[in-house]
């Protein structure tokens, strides 16, 4: 008897301690983590009256007249002095720019600020159940991202109290992720603070278009402007009249065999080259420029050449400016990977959501690539592979993937490839979502990841697998992706070429017959 007891109290210990020792286990999965929801350039400014403050509107008869003044002063001779016209294109930009223009020292030293106010005593206690805005923190998009990041940490720290959570999740949004990499650096032991950090859309790493405008660097390829007029029109109508949109696009793509498109786009280079060291600091400098948060978003491979460019002869003028986007550049921007890596190996959880399948503005070298519309895939994902724009990855390179069991990263429309970027098993990718369409039906995903405490990957749920399908339309995804880049395509020679615009002429002819015939 004594021994049947000893037996029943030595299982029921040991079961005990076991139970005991999946406890704190058991409980860190189930844990919820509040989520801090850092927006790109959601917030409203006011002027210190309290005033909301913004760009003007340009209309288009503002543009109009503005097109007429400075058409007036191009010299007849494309050699001569090209002065006057930089002077009356500045003069019909910098206005536009007056109420939100930051001083020479990157601060808004008249007062203006965001519209955006809290107090921890309007924070909601929640404590379960947190939904991916739970949290909305805003700021002044235009100032240094470490005087954003200050003001957020002490959101972050007033949502730890109020919840009583020890930590949270960051979702940083285009520039919110530059204030968040700006918080993750300047706070020490912030794995204590911070669980997830999700990287939505990041712009973080650098926007090549903003970083060839500020440095200058601005070229334009025929090829890559009639595929970007093809794709971009076949998503957003120009024209009411369908057909005529259709005929003036296939108008592009036969003149760009015909060189007359790129007789054109020499013709602007050529004045580009003419003016751009006159204008392009000037205008950088009355508008975005002015802007510390806009140089955090200007990557290594253009950085210091933009740097010098804009502020050339102005270093002391502007050196408090200079300060600012050098402590990011050099603090974030330049060892952004080594940042992650250190503070991934002290435990916080890393995650991307990358979108692509869009052409970017094809105004600089190496524009040609996947693309969210704004930010390169490569970036947006931390490394990702894919091939230029209208291009697949290679039979070949599928071959080699397989071999060494990479394979399963390729997406089924050959266009990515996850298994190069930082984080293969935790990037996810929306085919076919622009930059700036943020729909809700992402919100569930962010909360998975979240509360999956780093455990969460692209193989976690049948339904949030690594590629994903957007449908505008209906503004929900579809787990799965199909062959193909899904938009139009220029023509791929002169005899495809003209055989579209001929279609399209005869068709337009067609609807505009119907048209009077209807009358």
């Amino acid at each position: 008897m004594k021994h049947s007891i000893k037996r029943v109290l030595s299982a029921f210990l040991a079961l005990l301690l076991l139970c005991v020792s999946f406890a704190p286990a058991a409980a860190a999965a189930e844990e919820e983590y509040p989520i801090v929801y850092i927006y790109g350039m959601g917030s409203g400014l006011v002027d210190k009256d309290g005033n909301s403050i913004a760009a003007a509107d340009v209309d288009k008869d503002y543009i109009v007249n503005a097109v007429k003044d400075v058409l007036k002063q191009i010299p007849i001779d494309p050699n001569g002095n090209w002065d006057k016209y930089c002077d009356a294109l500045y003069n019909c930009f910098s206005p536009i720019y007056d109420t939100i223009r930051l001083d020479k020292n990157g601060e808004a030293s008249d007062g203006s600020h965001s519209d955006f106010v809290w107090r921890k005593e309007w924070l909601r206690r929640k404590t379960s159940n947190f939904n991916a805005e739970d949290y909305n923190f805003y700021y002044d998009w235009r100032v240094d991202p470490f005087v954003s990041a200050a003001e957020l940490s002490k959101y972050i720290d007033a949502v730890r109290e109020v919840t009583g959570k020890s930590k949270v999740t960051l979702v940083g949004r285009c520039l919110g992720s530059c204030i968040v990499t700006a918080y993750l650096q300047m706070t020490e032991n912030v794995q204590d603070k911070v669980k997830n950090v999700i990287f939505y859309a990041p712009s973080v790493g650098g926007i090549g278009l903003l970083g060839a405008l500020f440095s200058g660097q601005v070229t334009i390829d025929e090829k890559s402007l009639d595929r970007f007029i093809n794709s971009y029109t076949d998503r957003t109508a120009l024209f009411e009249d369908s057909a005529l949109e259709a005929l003036v696009v296939s108008a592009v793509s036969l003149a760009r065999y015909l060189k007359v498109l790129g007789f054109g786009t020499d013709v602007i280079q050529g004045i580009y080259d003419r003016v751009f060291e006159n204008l392009v600091p000037r205008l950088a400098l009355t508008s975005y420029g002015s802007f510390p948060s806009f140089w955090s978003m200007i990557g290594t491979e253009y950085y210091e050449s933009a740097r010098d460019f804009v502020f050339k002869g102005k270093e002391d003028e502007y050196a408090k400016m200079i300060e600012k986007t050098d402590h990011f550049y050099y603090s974030v921007t330049a060892r952004l990977p080594q940042l992650i890596d250190e503070l991934s190996q002290k435990g916080v959880e890393f995650s991307y959501l990358a979108k692509y399948n869009f052409d970017l503005i094809p105004v600089f070298e190496g524009s040609d690539v996947q693309s969210d519309s704004l930010v390169e895939l490569s970036t947006l994902s931390a490394g990702a592979t894919s091939e230029k724009m209208g291009s697949f990855l290679s039979e070949k390179y599928i071959a080699a993937a397989k071999e060494n069991g990479t394979d399963k990263y390729i997406s089924a429309d050959k266009l990515v490839d996850a298994s190069t970027c930082r984080f293969p098993d935790r990037t996810w990718f929306f085919k076919n979502l622009d930059h700036s369409t943020m729909p809700d039906c992402v919100d569930p995903l962010i909360e998975k990841i979240s509360r999956g405490n780093g455990d969460f990957t692209v193989w976690s749920d049948e339904m949030w697998p690594q590629y994903v399908t957007y449908d505008s339309e209906t503004e929900t995804f579809s787990p799965t992706v199909v062959e193909g880049d899904d938009f139009r395509s220029p023509p791929k020679d002169f005899i495809s070429a003209i055989f579209r615009f001929f279609t399209s002429f005869f068709r337009y002819l067609a609807a505009a017959f119907e048209k009077m015939k209807n009358k």
